[in-house]
């Protein structure tokens, strides 16, 4: 999950927002977007690589590897009956493990809207009609080792992904771009991205949260943040600054989330680097 560490490191910087007013401002109530609170009844099985997988199981297999092996991971085939969002959750004794989600000939798996870290969750919006590959792979650190994991495939429930009463689920679409001159060169180098991103959103608290980690927000008005910041750091040879604007809005009606954001960071070394970014999402309440 490059793209989502990548954008979670980013949104480090959502510390402290300042206020600022709003002349489109409306009510927020998200609750209508809430969806299914409690996980269904979930059928054990056992899988493999190469198995389907079907909705509402919980699933265990395992893994291992011999010492010439490297890149270890199972395939399964995933389809619904009726387009729906669908939880799918890894866990397993090892440190790390990945789950991606695509359709074959798209394997930058842009359903894929999930959380990262030891395991992995994330909330996919199945189509019904499509057939997906879900790929699921486990550090496996050491050789002839057999490492357990579980994985849940279910009806997507507010429960299985421990949402608090006023924590939401979004579905984020991250496009980034990114422009880089170093100082005596006549090399322009430019950095463009696009993604897709789970996080969740507490409306009360103020906050991002992703995993464990959290990210808190001031609360400008009912539907609006801001945020700026300007930070500078150095020592002998050497410095950095940066200069960071974000500009975050809810809408209660339609559960809609935009943000659009732009930066500057300058690095001077031997040389003087700047960097000038601009960021945008756009998503929706999914549960």
């Amino acid at each position: 999950m490059k793209n989502q560490i990548k954008t979670l490191f980013s949104l480090a910087i959502f510390m402290v927002l300042t206020a600022c007013g709003s002349d489109d401002e409306s009510i927020i109530d998200l609750s209508v977007f809430k969806g299914l609170q409690t996980e269904p009844e979930l059928t054990a099985d056992t899988i493999a690589d190469g198995d389907p997988l079907y909705l509402n199981y919980e699933y265990t297999g395992s893994m291992s590897r011999a010492p010439s092996e490297n890149d270890i991971k199972h395939i399964f085939s995933f389809s619904v009956a009726e387009t729906g969002l669908v939880v799918m959750d890894l866990t397993s004794t090892s440190v790390e493990a990945d789950l991606r989600v695509y359709v074959d000939g798209d394997e930058d798996g842009l359903n894929l809207i999930g959380i990262g870290g030891g395991d992995d969750i994330l909330v996919l919006e199945a189509t019904a009609g499509i057939t997906y590959s879900v790929e699921a792979s486990i550090y496996l650190e050491n050789a002839d080792t057999l490492y357990a994991y579980s994985l849940v495939v279910a009806e997507a429930n507010r429960e299985r992904l421990e949402l608090l009463e006023d924590e939401y689920w979004l579905g984020i679409d991250i496009s980034q771009s990114e422009t880089c001159i170093v100082t005596n060169s006549e090399d322009t180098n430019v950095y463009e991205s696009s993604f897709s991103l789970g996080i969740i959103l507490n409306t009360v608290d103020a906050y991002f949260r992703a995993g464990d980690k959290y990210f808190y927000l001031t609360k400008t008005s009912s539907n609006r943040y801001e945020f700026r910041s300007s930070e500078t750091d150095g020592g002998e040879g050497w410095s950095t600054s940066s200069d960071v604007a974000y500009d975050l809005k809810l809408d209660g009606n339609s559960g809609s989330i935009t943000l659009d954001a732009e930066y500057t960071n300058v690095e001077t070394y031997s040389e003087t680097t700047t960097c000038n970014g601009i960021e945008s999402w756009s998503g929706n309440v999914l549960l």
